[in-house]
């Protein structure tokens, strides 16, 4: 809302064109601004109201002479620019504009319609009714940001004076005199729409069990308006969810201390640390179980909100584009910058570069993220499990039939297969195109969960019965005799034999490719943790066909890994000697196929298991003792360290 009368809003027009750092730039047709968005929101508002805006920037270097210039901080919620006028150089010109808040209690007097001063409390009842108004009419309303112009006219001589005084005004408890008694000018509200699929991506992030905040350096309600839109927080939302940013600073600030490099550890992984611990629980009651929303937050706010977060062993992400931003992104574990609006200081410390500003960015790389988590453990599900029964297989063979089951030439090909087709086959599985995993990555997580293990025992434990009693008992069933303790490796039967034990492992392991394409969630009761995943549904575990055609390379490879198969055991001559394999019958290879199958019985059976099963299997962890003893050594160290400096 600004004053229409002429003279009152070409005051507001002249403080708005002399507040500015837009530059024009010569489009298609004519000059567009470009610049802060909240700058160039302003000069868009004058080209409205038919203002020639080029001409004014013009004049304003004709007859003006820039003095000062504050620039806008976090801290300050205001810029402040100062001016000499050409015409009358005895005459300065301060103009100031920022938040209601900021800028409402340094005015003394407000401009009327007909462009004169009038008495003004900015401190008192008129500035507490306006900045009520200015949320009630304005802000609640429709969401946008206030901004309020203000300006002051003084003496050069007062101006120099104070300018000598206080060297320059570079501390801001100078600055008081300079940005007080002002004339209130005007209030504006800016729209500042939401970026592309802002809405979608939140809602994806929620459903994938990942905590969104809103940290904004808005007003308070343009930032609960801004959450409730993206679905963060609720319509009926508690009180105790959304805080203001220096009351909570100034929590921070008796809960943490900054973290001072030592020659130990010269790079700290984070930049503050709780004080102790019950300052740690404190943090954790009643900030990051409870808030959601911050609004009017410091640089200073958002470094400390990612450190405490990383102290609780949190994957911690932050998306900025302004130099505030900064601290923040580096401090983060992955931080996200904006690659067209964001300034060059944050793209810099940033760990990935939103080239098209698109919200999205950020749940896409959550999903590949997990995806490659998931895909390296599948990968070490089938490894661990051939690795397991081919170790026992062959040991045992070796220690009671003084030779191998298996030969060289076969050993060689199934190590292929669970090494390197095996890594392809798995690393080439892409995430869902439109899901994410609900189960978080966290950094205290193991590789081998205990969904892992079941797989690999059961999996492992099937071979090796399997292969026991064909070791054994295989002549007998398809009534081939020979000395099994004879070293001739050239007997028929004994190479009949072996081929046929070759085929039925490479079958089992080749059908349970399919069966680690699936890992599953791991159950809360398991996790035990406050934030477990739900799980999926048991459908999604069982079936271990689920968009088995997204992935060619997993089905090439698995044919590939056939057809060499059944060509290594279905020739003899030549081939055979190569392989020191026989042809063997279609019955011996139907019971290699069942058996196959039979791994995905297997599979399916142990999913139907309780979940209660799951604590049985281990959890390689760090050993407790050897923990305590690093960190008693480290403080032991910083202490030592800290003397010597004295």
């Amino acid at each position: 809302e600004t004053c229409t009368a002429p003279i009152a809003l070409r005051r507001l027009q002249t403080a708005i064109v002399l507040n500015n750092t837009v530059r024009m730039q010569m489009g298609a047709d004519y000059f567009e601004p470009q610049g802060s968005p909240v700058e160039v929101g302003l000069i868009r508002m004058l080209m409205d109201q038919g203002v020639d805006v080029q001409q004014s920037f013009r004049e304003r270097e004709i007859l003006y002479r820039k003095q000062l210039v504050i620039p806008f901080q976090t801290e300050r919620r205001r810029m402040t620019v100062v001016y000499t006028d050409k015409d009358d150089p005895n005459l300065v010109r301060v103009v100031v504009k920022g938040g209601p808040e900021y800028v409402v209690p340094l005015c003394v007097a407000r401009v009327t319609e007909d462009g004169e001063d009038a008495h003004f409390d900015g401190r008192g009842q008129d500035g507490e009714d306006l900045e009520r108004q200015i949320e009630r009419e304005l802000v609640q309303l429709s969401g946008h940001k206030p901004l309020v112009m203000a300006e002051k006219l003084m003496s050069a001589d007062e101006f120099e004076a104070m300018m000598a005084e206080t060297g320059g005004l570079h501390e801001e408890s100078d600055r008081a005199a300079l940005e007080s008694d002002l004339t209130l000018l005007g209030c504006f509200t800016l729209e500042d729409p939401l970026r592309l699929n802002v809405h979608e991506a939140v809602d994806k992030l929620i459903e994938s069990e990942t905590n969104v905040r809103l940290v904004s350096g808005d007003h308070r309600d343009v930032a609960i308006h801004t959450a409730r839109d993206v679905s963060i927080l609720a319509e009926d939302f508690a009180d105790e969810s959304v805080r203001d940013g220096d009351q909570l600073l100034e929590e921070l600030e008796g809960l943490m201390e900054a973290v001072t490099p030592t020659e130990y550890e010269p790079n700290p992984t984070t930049s503050f640390t709780f004080r102790s611990a019950e300052a740690q629980r404190t943090f954790k009651k009643q900030v990051l179980q409870k808030v959601a929303v911050i609004y009017r937050a410091t640089p200073r706010l958002k470094l400390m909100l990612a450190a405490a977060f990383k102290r609780f062993k949190k994957i911690v992400s932050v998306t900025g584009e302004g130099l505030s931003d900064t601290r923040a992104l580096q401090e983060a574990d992955v931080g996200f910058a904006m690659g067209e609006d964001g300034c060059s200081a944050a793209r810099d410390v940033a760990d990935i570069i939103m080239m098209q500003d698109e919200f999205s960015t950020i749940v896409s790389a959550i999903r590949w993220g997990r995806n490659i988590q998931d895909n390296v453990r599948k990968f070490v599900t089938f490894q661990l499990t051939v690795n397991i029964s081919l170790i026992f297989f062959v040991l045992l063979g070796t220690f009671t039939l003084t030779h191998s089951p298996l030969n060289v030439i076969q050993i060689l090909w199934i190590n292929l297969i669970m090494d390197v087709l095996a890594a392809i086959a798995f690393s080439t599985e892409n995430p869902h195109p439109t899901d994410i995993r609900k189960e978080r990555i966290r950094p205290k997580d193991k590789l081998l969960t205990p969904l892992m293990w079941r797989a690999i025992s059961s999996q492992a434990l099937y071979q090796m019965i399997v292969m026991v009693i064909m070791l054994y008992a295989g002549p007998a069933m398809d009534g081939v005799k020979y000395n099994f303790y004879s070293t001739e490796s050239t007997d028929i039967a004994r190479i009949y034999h072996r081929t046929w034990m070759f085929q039925c492992f490479m079958m089992m392991n080749l059908f349970n490719m399919f069966n680690c394409r699936v890992l599953g969630s791991v159950p809360p009761e398991v996790t035990g943790g406050e934030s477990a995943p739900e799980g999926k549904p048991l459908s999604d575990e069982l079936n271990i066909f689920a968009r088995i055609f997204s992935n060619w390379w997993f089905l090439i490879i698995v044919l590939v890994e056939l057809n060499v198969q059944f060509f290594m055991v279905g020739y003899g001559g030549a081939i055979g000697s190569l392989f020191q394999t026989t042809p063997i019958s279609f019955g011996m290879h139907l019971t290699a196929v069942l058996l196959g199958v039979g791994s995905w019985i297997i599979g399916a059976a142990v999913k139907k298991t309780p979940p209660a099963w799951l604590k049985i299997f281990p959890s390689l962890t760090e050993d407790a003792s050897v923990v305590r003893d690093l960190e008693r050594r480290r403080e032991s160290y910083q202490q030592l360290m800290a003397v010597k400096g004295e």
